[in-house]
């Protein structure tokens, strides 16, 4: 299980083995980094939006920037049993869904009109996949056969619609 836990005053990624009953903390900072945070003005690390690779090896999520903007985001992996994280994309977007083959990541890009990306590691390309021109979609996963994606659109007012599209990259 990943989970995001505040701990001393900021969120960091966990990693939580229920077979173990262990943790591991995936984004743990320095001092520098803790003294940072208590002057908002200079607190530049947010991680959330933990997602984990399909083999269980890696965990991709998102690092908000808010002194940068208020959408200035990129998408940071680090191997599940802890080590240093590496970004993936910078100014990217929040990730949703590994492919089953764990090439490619769906995530979205955080604009007004959200519309769903994907985000091929090895070359760093990404392209929008699925976009609506009134609705903003999110939370979009690939079936277990990467044919299909599945995401809800945000009709506005509290209402919500889950679609499925096919995909083929």
């Amino acid at each position: 299980c990943v989970f995001v836990s505040d701990r001393e005053g900021h969120d960091e990624i966990w990693l939580h083995d229920f077979r173990t009953d262990s943790e591991t903390v995936l984004t743990a900072s320095s001092p520098e980094e803790r003294a940072a945070r208590k002057d908002v003005s200079t607190y530049t690390l947010q991680p959330s939006w933990p997602i984990m690779s399909p083999d269980g090896s890696q965990v991709a999520y998102r690092v908000l920037y808010p002194s940068q903007g208020p959408n200035k985001q990129s998408i940071y992996v680090v191997p599940s049993g802890g080590g240093e994280p590496a970004r993936l994309c910078d100014d990217c977007g929040g990730p949703t869904a590994w492919a089953a083959d764990g090439r490619q990541i769906l995530f979205e890009p955080g604009l007004p009109r959200t519309p769903i990306n994907l985000l091929q590691l090895a070359s760093g390309d990404q392209k929008t996949i699925l976009a609506h021109p009134s609705y903003s979609l999110h939370q979009a996963s690939f079936s277990p056969d990467d044919r299909w994606v599945a995401f809800y659109a945000d009709l506005g007012q509290g209402r919500m619609r889950v679609y499925v599209a096919p995909y083929g990259d």
